[in-house]
């Protein structure tokens, strides 16, 4: 009886050290105020302002060819990011004892666009997803995998033309409601103009029809980059 008894107490020990690992740092897990490395924040960005889609996942980086879309009507952040105009921006590589495949995602891309006075101004979407660390102890399992929305962030940009670097010219960040126990945000934007476009409105909605983001801005004295 002594070797079942030792084999079972081992077997206790184990889930006890695995359950120990799944909730290991669940408060820095349940932090808000955690944020992306600078370096993905900032090959973002600049891909943005230069106006190029953008792939990076764990080191590997393909760029595009300068997108010179003209959307219209509602856009969806997560629909441009999974197309080919699409930013993203990933790193999976985070590792926490036992646990692995955590990291940061990046994504959104082109919203709207409208042409004025031969130049563009354009609205791009971003929304930063947290992955946390999680064991894979075989092939199919995964234990503690856990995502959560951060934040949504939009962008007004003034570029001369199509390829051309661009000025931004306002941005809005937007916690997500994930954090606080409620819904994704699920947001989609467009540009629309106002009085022969010398004004334009940012008009940002969730899934839900409620506005996020609803604001106009005087755009007749646009920098130029």
């Amino acid at each position: 009886m002594k070797r079942p008894c030792r084999i079972i107490r081992r077997g206790i020990a184990l889930a006890v050290v695995a359950v120990a690992l799944l909730y290991a740092d669940a408060g820095a897990e349940a932090d808000g105020a955690a944020r992306p490395p600078e370096a993905l924040q900032t090959m973002w960005n600049e891909s943005m302002l230069g106006g190029r889609p953008l792939r990076f996942y764990n080191g590997e980086t393909t760029f595009g060819s300068a997108s010179c879309q003209q959307p219209s009507g509602w856009t969806w952040v997560d629909d441009v990011a999974s197309s080919p105009s699409g930013l993203v921006v990933a790193d999976l590589r985070e590792r926490r004892w036992l646990k692995s495949h955590g990291g940061w995602v990046i994504e959104g891309g082109l919203l709207g666009a409208l042409e004025v006075d031969g130049h563009r101004l354009e609205l791009y979407g971003k929304r930063v997803v947290r992955h946390e660390p999680y064991l894979q102890p075989w092939p199919h399992v995964w234990l503690g995998d856990y995502s959560r929305n951060l934040s949504h962030e939009f962008f007004l940009l003034h570029r001369n033309k199509c390829g051309e670097r661009a000025v931004a010219l306002r941005s809005w960040t937007v916690p997500d409601p994930t954090l606080s126990g409620g819904y994704a945000i699920g947001a989609r934007g467009r540009l629309e103009c106002q009085e022969s476009c010398r004004t334009v409105r940012v008009h940002v909605m969730d899934g839900y029809e409620r506005d996020v983001v609803s604001e106009s801005v005087h755009v007749s004295a646009s920098p130029k980059p």
